[in-house]
C-alpha cells in the first residue's frame, strides 16, 4: 500500500512540476526564416498566392500527396491538402500573404509570408513565419520546443528552392 501511495504522490508531483514548469514557457512558437531573391516582389508574389505552384519549390509537398481542393488554387479562400494538413489563404495583400495550416491532430498553425525590397525593388527579401498559439497543457508547451528542429530545415530548403526558381534565366 505505501508503494501504491508514493507511486501516486510522486506522479502528481511530477505532473505539477511539469505544468509549472511549461506556464513558464512561451504560449506562442514562432519559426522564421528568409532568403533574398534577385528579383521584384511583384514576380515573387505569383508563386505564393497561388497553391498549384507551391510544389514547385516548398520541399517535400509533391511527396506527401498535395492536392487542390477548390475550384480556385489562388486568392483569398483557396484551400489545399498535403499531408493531413488542410492549408487556406486567408489573406493576400501586395507585400504580404497569410495562411491557416489546420493539423489532422488539432494543431493550428498560422503563416505568413512577407516581402520586403531595396529601394530599387530589384532584390526582395522572403519572409516566411510559422505562428502556433500553445494549450496550457505541459506537454504541449514542452513538445514545442522541437517546432523550430522540424520545420526550419524544411521553410530553409524550400525558400532555397524559391530562390533558384526564380533566379534562374
Amino acid at each position: 500500500m505505501k508503494i501504491i501511495k508514493l507511486g501516486l504522490i510522486s506522479a502528481v508531483v511530477l505532473f505539477m512540476v511539469a505544468t509549472i514548469i511549461g506556464l513558464l514557457l512561451p504560449s506562442t512558437v514562432v519559426v522564421s526564416r528568409a532568403t533574398d531573391i534577385s528579383r521584384s516582389a511583384d514576380s515573387v508574389l505569383p508563386l505564393l498566392t497561388d497553391l498549384q505552384r507551391w510544389p514547385e519549390w516548398i520541399e517535400g509537398v509533391k511527396d506527401n500527396g498535395f492536392a487542390v481542393t477548390t475550384p480556385q488554387s489562388k486568392g483569398v479562400g483557396a484551400k489545399a491538402k498535403v499531408n493531413g494538413n488542410i492549408i487556406t489563404l486567408k489573406g493576400i495583400e501586395p507585400r504580404k500573404v497569410t495562411s491557416l495550416w489546420e493539423g489532422g491532430n488539432g494543431f493550428n498553425q498560422d503563416a505568413e509570408f512577407n516581402l520586403f525590397t531595396d529601394s530599387a525593388n530589384t532584390v526582395t527579401t522572403v519572409q516566411w513565419a510559422f505562428t502556433q498559439h500553445i494549450g496550457w497543457y505541459p506537454w504541449e508547451r514542452l513538445g514545442s520546443f522541437m517546432n523550430d528542429k522540424i520545420l526550419g530545415p524544411v521553410m530553409e530548403k524550400s525558400l532555397e528552392n524559391l530562390k533558384k526558381k526564380m533566379e534562374q534565366p
